[in-house]
């Protein structure tokens, strides 16, 4: 989109008009529709597809802001670090840090610092994100006591099998090779002790 209105942008430039519309000199913009973007927009993606994680390059590494959508039904939670790991589990730490919080702690004004204790105790680390399937399959999540997650029902959500299948890719029977683990998930529902 960005392509197409720098194009008319440049026409409108060199000519003068696009169309049956005509423009003054007063009225054409001195910049691409691509450099205002990248001064004045930044990109909030909840749950982002392959194709939308790989437009953090053309939309810029800097104004590229992950979320999870959390608390609505159709966001990540509770497979949230399942949705990271099929989307960034090759990607480099120093490109994932912005994508998480630095670009968001940059444009609203976060102390990351405040924050760390809390992003500690809530994850995800990088070594989980860049955790192989059948490596995160072995070992329980972590989270609550009993190795689940906080539910929105005061309940705890413990995934038994495998903890590293999306249930979206389950769903779309996904063939990401960090979904080499046979699409099923089961949950149960137990109450803390």
């Amino acid at each position: 989109m960005l392509r197409q209105f720098d194009a008319t942008l440049e026409q409108i430039r060199k000519t003068g008009r696009t169309g049956e519309m005509r423009y003054s000199e007063e009225h054409v913009l001195p910049l691409s529709a691509t450099e205002y973007f990248r001064r004045n927009c930044w990109v909030g993606v909840s749950q982002p597809g392959p194709k939308d994680a790989a437009a953090r390059y053309d939309i810029g590494l800097d104004r590229f802001m992950w979320g999870s959508d959390y608390p609505h039904d159709e966001g990540t939670f509770p497979f949230t670090r399942e949705h990271l790991r099929q989307l960034f589990h090759d990607t480099d730490e120093r490109e994932m840090r912005p994508i998480l919080a630095g670009n968001e702690a940059e444009l609203y004004d976060f102390d990351l610092a405040k924050l760390a204790p809390l992003a500690a105790k809530v994850g995800p680390t990088v070594a989980e994100i860049h955790e192989a399937a059948h490596e995160a399959a072995a070992r329980p999540q972590r989270g609550a006591a009993e190795g689940g997650r906080r539910g929105l029902t005061g309940g705890w959500l413990q995934i038994l099998h495998p903890p590293a299948v999306n249930a979206t890719c389950a769903a779309f029977a996904c063939s990401s090779p960090c979904c080499s683990v046979p699409p099923r998930v089961v949950v149960r529902r137990i109450r803390p002790r």
